[in-house]
């Protein structure tokens, strides 16, 4: 058995499905210490894994919760630019700190984020194996591919390879690997390890798992040979907050969530109520515990607004999902095979909306134009076509075929064992 860490960005999107990983590999023996900044003590320790804090001095307590509050006022390119910034800031904290607390731990292997650029040097540093793991929207660069940071389709043409290939080079220059990768490659040359050209080559050469399922993207032909689209990584095991459900009264079922992060934007959830309060629907509002309690009533419609919900069991009630196109949100209505309006807002939120309108299991409303009269017709459009449901059916049934989170344990275990490179199985 391996005594494993797990290291990623301090974001709960990002965190709760390296804990369903961490849960079902610590179920199979494995003993699992999760390397993370102060808050995210308590929600590691909630699901009885060892937790060990860094950065207590850059991120102290508190730290996380006022970094998203100056998110939520933020959109589109300043958001992504502000996140890189403390990206960045972490990664230094985990250069600096992560090495030796590993080595005093005993560590064997470890699990790291796709956007966690520094954890690969640390298993470097160490000698130790690594698999990356993409919580987020892979970012897999590709010809033919549009950006994960746009929302546009693919292009064959010439006119569309130049402009993603101009978009790429933009974003080596203004976000991500080319902030943080200075001070890695910095870090890399003087302990005398070979530099990084670029993000790719900071992931796992053993393993490569995605929580997005080939069949949810497009078409693709360079994926790498160790990349696995498991699907969404969830437990049975997961807490889940209370709920009343004898409150559904029998109507068709609206589950509004716009995640973790864009909590606050109250009118965004009240031009949803509005939009559902015609349509003969029953809305469920959750909020993320970001609205005061003075904000959440006064909807239009009288939807049920709770801080949390048991997201997965109200889908699988569920008749439609209206969402900012978060990851979690989107996979989870999906492996429910539930259609989806969508209101993308900032990071790859609209490059998950344009693989929704891709695949016609949504339909899809830029947030600039995120009306209640436009909400209100796509809803309708979507409860009333039943191709959407239909569309969502199928690629719930693709995601049920990827193995999810036993079939990620497995390639981890086989991975971080033997040390050796897990080809994918491509169908």
């Amino acid at each position: 058995m391996l005594t494993i860490a797990i290291t990623c960005p301090p974001l709960i999107g990002h965190l709760n499905p390296m804990l369903a990983l961490g849960r079902e590999l610590q179920r199979r023996g494995h003993r699992i210490v999760v390397v993370n900044v102060p808050d995210m003590g308590a929600a590691v320790r909630a699901q009885g894994l060892a937790f060990e804090a860094i950065g207590c001095a850059d991120f102290p307590l508190g730290s996380v919760p006022a970094w998203l509050e100056e998110l939520q006022r933020r959109s589109s390119g300043p958001a992504v630019l502000f996140t890189v910034q403390m990206l960045a800031k972490l990664a230094r904290v985990v250069l600096h700190e992560a090495p030796e607390r590993m080595r005093a731990l005993g560590i064997e292997g470890l699990i790291v984020d796709q956007v966690e650029y520094s954890g690969s040097t640390v298993a470097d540093i160490l000698g130790l194996p690594y698999v990356t793991v993409a919580n987020a929207f892979h970012v897999d660069r590709e010809p033919g591919i549009p950006s994960v940071y746009t929302a546009w389709r693919p292009s064959s043409s010439w006119l569309g390879r130049l402009r993603d290939r101009l978009v790429f080079a933009l974003e080596e220059r203004s976000y991500g690997f080319s902030m943080i990768g200075r001070y890695i490659n910095q870090q890399r040359q003087r302990l005398g390890l070979v530099p990084y050209a670029n993000e790719r080559d900071c992931y796992s050469r053993l393993a490569q798992l995605s929580q997005t399922p080939r069949a949810f993207d497009f078409p693709r032909a360079c994926l790498p040979s160790v990349w696995h689209g498991v699907g969404p990584l969830r437990s049975g095991a997961e807490q889940v907050p209370e709920f009343s459900f004898e409150r559904l009264d029998g109507r068709p079922l609206v589950y509004a969530s716009l995640g973790s992060m864009q909590g606050k934007r109250r009118a965004v959830f009240a031009a949803i109520a509005e939009a559902c309060a015609p349509l003969g629907v029953q809305l469920v509002i959750t909020h993320g515990n970001q609205l005061r309690d003075d904000e959440v009533t006064g909807f239009a419609g009288d939807p049920l607004v709770v801080p949390y919900a048991p997201q997965r069991a109200l889908l699988a009630k569920a008749s439609l999902v209206i969402t900012h196109a978060g990851m979690n949100t989107v996979l989870d209505a999906l492996h429910a095979g539930v259609p989806l309006v969508a209101i993308p807002i900032t990071f790859e939120q609209p490059a998950i909306a344009a693989r929704l309108a891709w695949h016609r299991v949504a339909e899809v409303i830029p947030h600039k134009h995120a009306s209640a009269k436009r909400i209100g017709a796509a809803a309708s459009r979507v409860l009333a076509d039943p191709a959407y449901r239909a569309a969502a059916q199928r690629l719930s049934r693709a995601f049920a075929g990827e193995g999810g989170l036993l079939r990620a344990a497995d390639v981890i275990e086989r991975a971080l064992g033997t040390r050796q490179p897990v080809p994918a199985l491509v169908s």
